[in-house]
């Protein structure tokens, strides 16, 4: 069946309706081409002019990302609106999806999709293969996420948050997934760029289980970032006063409590699969956990650039990381500068 239709969203008291092209069913989803513009309309919460109150000061580098700063809640009350069938947006939109909760997988394969003040929980049971709760076309542009909540509903060793490219999330909070971020292009990728911006965004408690049915081993090696290979400029994935908590899950994992073990902030080791290096800059942001904090220990990272600006790294200790950072030495293309511990005093690099 085809043929332009409109498409409501079921909601309570914002209303977002849709122009889009059905272009079939497919078993519990819906597949959406938007047409024109994709128009928002949210009631005043209070009778006030707009429906929307200005976001708290938020200087990325200098505001700590937790509760009060970032996550849906922020600029208005936190949303009620329900979809709970799997969406795929496709086309071009030129205003945000805004206030709504989406309880199942959601697909981005368009350009200029911009959520904010949303929530991705995915869905109640896995029915594919899908690894991301978002999952971003390598061919789509402008996919925005800002003042949103990353977190599954049903927490499976499947689900990461978001990937694989052409994202931005701006003050999101991330947790109870098995990795929060992919950013990396396949091989055969004709763009081996990511253009991955993580800013002023919260990750942690990431969820493991035991055994890992997705990577077919013992237990889940969870990272809030996984980069697996990008050929592009030093900042092609970008972390800038961001905050990183590599800790596992004590309410989202299987077992309970979940073993420290397998676990990074941010994980770079280029595959077979992937693009041959790895290119990161992470600045003014807050790293804690992981057995390596930061875990580039890879003997294939040798083509690889990374930058560690005036970052803040938790201190070894027992529960806690091995290593802040550790680098292995065949990654020399590096600026490693300004990264000291909660204390002030410098991190040394293990393995550098």
């Amino acid at each position: 069946m085809s043929g332009s239709i409109p498409i409501p969203i079921p909601l309570s008291e914002t209303s977002v309706p849709v122009n889009a092209t059905f272009l079939g069913q497919v078993t519990g989803s819906i597949r959406l081409s938007i047409k024109g513009v994709l128009r928002v309309r949210v009631e005043p919460p209070d009778g006030g002019g707009g429906g929307t109150t200005p976001p708290p000061v938020f200087v990325v580098g200098e505001t700590y990302p937790d509760e009060t700063t970032v996550g849906a809640g922020i600029i208005r009350p936190y949303p009620t609106n329900v979809v709970t069938t799997a969406t795929t947006f496709t086309g071009t939109s030129t205003e945000p999806i805004v206030d709504t909760i989406f309880e199942n997988l959601v697909t981005i394969d368009g350009n200029g999709f911009e959520f904010e003040n949303c929530v991705f929980r995915g869905p109640v049971t896995r029915t594919t293969n899908a690894g991301n709760l978002i999952n971003v076309f390598s061919d789509s542009s402008g996919t925005v996420l800002r003042y949103c909540d990353i977190n599954p509903q049903t927490p499976l060793s499947y689900w990461n948050g978001i990937g694989y490219k052409n994202y931005r999330l701006e003050q999101c909070h991330v947790w109870g997934c098995t990795d929060a971020f992919a950013a990396f292009a396949l091989q055969d990728d004709p763009d081996p760029s990511v253009n991955v911006k993580i800013i002023g965004t919260w990750a942690e408690k990431l969820s493991q289980f035991k055994p890992d049915e997705a990577g077919n081993r013992d237990v889940t090696h969870n990272d809030v970032i996984q980069c697996q290979g990008n050929v592009g400029p030093d900042d092609d994935i970008l972390i800038d006063g961001s905050r990183f908590d590599a800790y596992h899950s004590l309410e989202q994992s299987d077992p309970t409590p979940p073993q420290h073990t397998q676990i990074s902030a941010i994980m770079m080791t280029p595959s077979g699969s992937c693009q041959d290096r790895v290119c990161l800059t992470a600045r003014r942001s807050w790293f804690t956990g992981g057995i390596f904090t930061l875990n580039a220990t890879a003997p294939s990272l040798g083509l690889s650039v990374l930058v560690l600006e005036d970052n803040i790294w938790e201190k070894p200790r027992s529960g806690g990381p091995s290593a802040a950072i550790a680098i292995d030495t065949v990654l020399t293309d590096r600026v490693v500068t300004g990264n000291v511990y909660e204390d002030g005093t410098d991190v040394p690099i293990y393995n550098g």
